[in-house]
């Protein structure tokens, strides 16, 4: 996510990010996959910028799914500090006048936009500005999950690579988890790297305790104390989501010319229903 500058730390480096391209050969294509870039107000720009041959491969999920899955990752991540999405959501417009906002969020607030970054639309549309349309390939998340090599077949053309080549099918985050005791992990965070008064700890479970061993001792209390499992969807939110959401997904849907709305499930919604 380096090229989203505002999620930048002071010790990032430019000289540090060209060097993870250092292992590529002339003849190979290298990438940057983050799921941030779109929703950052300079990354699309910023990468036209660095290379104005690029292409962009982008990857877009049924909207509402996407919304509580974003809203658990910042979670996880510390920049939101409302565990209930319904509250969450609801704060939106006080948080684009910058109030309202966890002390965490910093600088990227706009991170906290979850119906406010739907707008895929756009987002392509973007894309397309920067790069021009030739050069963006778009993939329904869905599509990914059921017919895995039709779609990588079309991205592999797209890059023109060959696309006689079997990938090795990887899965991923299949289980999310949900953060339960957020200032728990901030104090096991400090506890890790020895910020926040507890240095001295820290150098003392040095001299006694292995690397391997902490890192797993960690992982292990993270896992069955800090997290648990995601709670069952909120359906009337859910449905409530959806109809706002609809005219955006007919309006990608005729930029994509695909039947999102069907795909997706928002056949049977209508714009009049009470949310």
């Amino acid at each position: 996510m380096f090229l989203a500058s505002e999620l930048q730390r002071e010790d990032w480096a430019w000289e540090t990010y060209l060097e993870l391209y250092s292992p590529a050969r002339a003849d190979q294509l290298a990438g940057d996959a983050s799921a941030v870039y779109m929703l950052s107000p300079v990354a699309i720009e910023a990468i036209a910028e660095l290379n104005p041959d690029a292409r962009a491969i982008a990857i877009f999920r049924e909207p509402a799914a996407w919304i509580r899955s974003r809203h658990a990752q910042l979670l996880k991540d510390h920049v939101e500090s409302v565990r209930d999405l319904r509250t969450a959501l609801a704060l939106e417009p006080l948080r684009r006048e910058g109030r309202e906002l966890p002390s965490t969020a910093g600088h990227r607030p706009h991170h906290l936009q979850y119906v406010g970054n739907v707008r895929y639309s756009d987002q392509v549309a973007r894309l397309q500005r920067a790069l021009g349309r030739d050069r963006v390939h778009v993939v329904i998340h869905e599509d990914l999950r059921s017919d895995y090599e039709s779609v990588l077949l079309g991205i592999s053309r797209f890059l023109g690579i060959d696309d006689s080549h079997k990938f090795e099918r990887l899965v991923v985050n299949t289980t999310e988890r949900r953060m339960r005791f957020q200032g728990l992990d901030r104090q096991l965070r400090a506890f890790t790297h020895g910020t926040g008064g507890y240095r001295l700890t820290k150098s003392a479970i040095r001299r006694f305790l292995p690397e391997r061993i902490r890192r797993r001792g960690v992982v292990a209390f993270r896992e069955r104390v800090i997290f648990g499992p995601v709670p069952s969807v909120d359906w009337q939110l859910d449905r409530e989501l959806r109809v706002l959401l609809k005219p955006e997904v007919e309006r990608f849907g005729r930029m994509i010319e695909r039947d999102l709305v069907s795909l997706w499930g928002y056949a049977d919604l209508n714009a009049d229903e009470n949310c």
